[in-house]
């Protein structure tokens, strides 16, 4: 398989893995809070560090990079990992190694936050529902689910 589309399956099969043949709830989220998510998000708002773009994307630059940005068609390499409000990893490139990719056609808060980076830098990027999974189920993912994605932007390929 192509590398620059690696990412971009992987993202898609998750969505999909929910989507085809599902038409209730997903039986895992018969537990889930809503307000826990939103809570989250809240709280995290006030950290030491944390920044909130006007469409919600909170991010927290750990490391900084140097030199250009991404734009929205550019290839990147990145290493990541996305994880729930509760810590738990569900996607990581620790096993992989870094990942080539497109910019566009990512979840929309990635999408917004890589583009806020520079090459070599290093951001933890909260993403509330609206810009991640949405509100409807996608795979293990229930309606309004907050993700936390720690990204490195390795290089600007293209």
């Amino acid at each position: 398989m192509n590398r620059p589309v690696i990412l971009s399956v992987i993202f898609l099969s998750i969505i999909l893995s929910g989507c085809l043949g599902s038409t209730g709830p997903n039986e895992s989220c018969e537990d889930f809070s809503r307000e826990e998510q939103a809570e989250y998000w809240e709280q995290n708002r006030d950290k030491e560090g944390v920044i909130q773009t006007e469409s919600g994307l909170q991010y927290r630059v750990i490391e900084e990079g140097e030199g250009a940005s991404p734009s929205l068609e550019s290839t990147v390499r990145i290493e990541y990992e996305g994880k729930r409000i509760n810590g738990s990893i569900f996607d990581t490139t620790d096993n992989i190694g870094p990942q080539e990719t497109t910019v566009e056609g990512l979840l929309e808060g990635l999408e917004e936050g890589l583009q806020l980076m520079k090459q070599g830098a290093t951001y933890e990027f909260v993403l509330p529902s609206h810009l991640a999974f949405g509100e409807t189920a996608a795979g293990e993912f229930c309606p309004g689910t907050t993700v936390i994605f720690e990204v490195t932007l390795v290089e600007i390929v293209e």
